[in-house]
């Protein structure tokens, strides 16, 4: 009886771990190089932090150098598409080019 108890137990921890991911996309600001660039959206559970500092080590292994980085977030896919438009739309009218990276590779970093 017991083991049924912490198998539910564990299975309740896993869908309210899986009800808390949130959507995401994170960008590079190179403000001096007038560039923009964007993830993609992907969903994600992971702390800000870690997701924040696998996109610089991302944006450095391409040789783009340490730039302003964020990983804004929303509670679903309409919400992040909208910010991800906003955040363009913001860039052009400064005469920034925008950049799509392919990041999060094929591994979302919520399952790493």
């Amino acid at each position: 009886m017991r083991v049924l108890w912490i198998l539910g137990v564990l299975a309740a921890t896993a869908a309210s771990t899986a009800d808390a991911a949130e959507w995401r996309y994170c960008y590079g600001a190179d403000r001096p190089g007038h560039r923009f660039y964007l993830s993609a959206p992907f969903r994600t559970s992971e702390p800000m932090i870690r997701i924040e500092l696998d996109f610089q080590r991302r944006l450095i292994a391409e040789g783009l150098g340490e730039i302003h980085t964020g990983c804004p977030r929303a509670a679903d896919k309409a919400g992040i598409l909208a910010l991800m438009r906003e955040a363009e739309r913001f860039n052009r009218e400064e005469g920034n080019r925008l950049f799509a990276l392919d990041w999060p590779e094929a591994e979302p970093v919520a399952s790493r």
